[in-house]
């Protein structure tokens, strides 16, 4: 009886990150599989954050709360054979894999912990911790391009997080994870330390977005746009690149730095895509981009020139993509 009335209740599905020291909450809310409210708002104070959240969970009779997995100790790996972790120094007994059918994620499980753990001392539960990895994956099903023959190089950028794909026919080739921040930047990918992940340093300045004012439960006025579905990645030429700069705008400045800054660890991905003896390189045919971002002209432009590829550029929304993903699963 209580799954029969269930869909007549309200359910609230959170999507959160932290990033930069900001905090992100995405919330949709629904009864009878019909959404009723949407939200977006971000916190300068995790306590503010954390208030927020409170009041939806109190506000709803069920919720489902998914986490940004931020952290460098993850990465994903074609398969989980003794020699396979060995080869890219992974310790089975330090890290959590989950299976994608097509290849496996791992992460570190003190880092997956703490993130857990996040909302323990007001006893609300953490139901979904997403990692990059598998938003893009979710992109890449979704868009039914899995299957190509080609050699394809998936790009999902975040903000600050940048996560790199390299797939053929279903088989993971390469993987890599970039954090920027400062003067610092954090690389996770198959070519992890003993610790899981290693780091290093080179300069970028990323800026913060200003606090959303928007109150929790105003109808949101923000406009997902679908993406359409694909027969395969022959049908990529005929696609539009809708998040291409149109240049009628002056470019910002901070804006082409974020994209020159994409542009540089792209290039440096290939380089050790192609160059490492660790990966079973062939040529990439295709380079396919998720961003939250517009992308300037001129950086596409260099892509093009440099790299001899014409990216083909979707919009995405990883806080939307989280919910849709937490009422997949269930």
């Amino acid at each position: 009886m209580i799954l029969s009335i269930r869909r007549y209740l309200t359910t609230s599905y959170i999507s959160f990150a932290i990033i930069d020291n900001k905090f992100y909450v995405y919330v949709n809310i629904y009864k009878n599989n019909k959404l009723i409210r949407q939200s977006f708002k971000n916190f300068t104070a995790k306590e503010k954050a954390i208030r927020y959240i409170e009041d939806v969970v109190k506000n709803t009779y069920f919720y489902y709360l998914g986490m940004f997995f931020t952290s460098v100790g993850q990465g994903a790996l074609p398969d989980i054979e003794a020699k396979t972790l060995e080869k890219f120094h992974i310790n089975k007994n330090n890290v959590s894999l989950v299976n994608l059918k097509s290849f496996y994620l791992y992460a570190n499980n003190q880092e997956l912990n703490k993130c857990i753990t996040t909302f323990e001392d007001v006893e609300i539960d953490v139901d979904f911790v997403f990692s990059p990895f598998a938003i893009l994956f979710f992109q890449i099903r979704h868009l039914d391009l899995f299957n190509s023959q080609k050699n394809v190089f998936y790009i999902l950028r975040h903000e600050n997080y940048i996560t790199f794909l390299i797939v053929k026919n279903k088989k993971l080739l390469f993987s890599s994870f970039f954090y920027i921040s400062g003067a610092e930047v954090s690389i996770s990918g198959l070519d992890s330390t003993d610790n899981d992940y290693i780091r290093s340093e080179i300069e970028d300045i990323v800026e913060q977005k200003e606090e959303d004012e928007e109150d929790l439960f105003k109808e949101s006025d923000i406009v997902f746009d679908d993406i359409e579905s694909i027969e395969d990645m022959d049908n990529l030429e005929n696609l539009s690149l809708d998040s291409i700069d149109d240049g009628e705008e002056e470019e910002n400045l901070e804006t082409f730095s974020g994209d020159m800054d994409l542009f540089d660890y792209v290039k440096s991905a290939l380089n050790d895509y192609y160059s490492n003896e660790l990966y079973e390189s062939d040529f990439i045919e295709e380079m396919v981009i998720f961003t939250n971002d517009k992308i300037s002209k001129s950086v596409i432009k260099m892509i093009e020139d440099e790299l001899l590829m014409q990216p083909h550029i979707f919009d995405v929304d990883i806080y939307e993509q989280m919910n849709n993903m937490m009422r997949d699963s269930l």
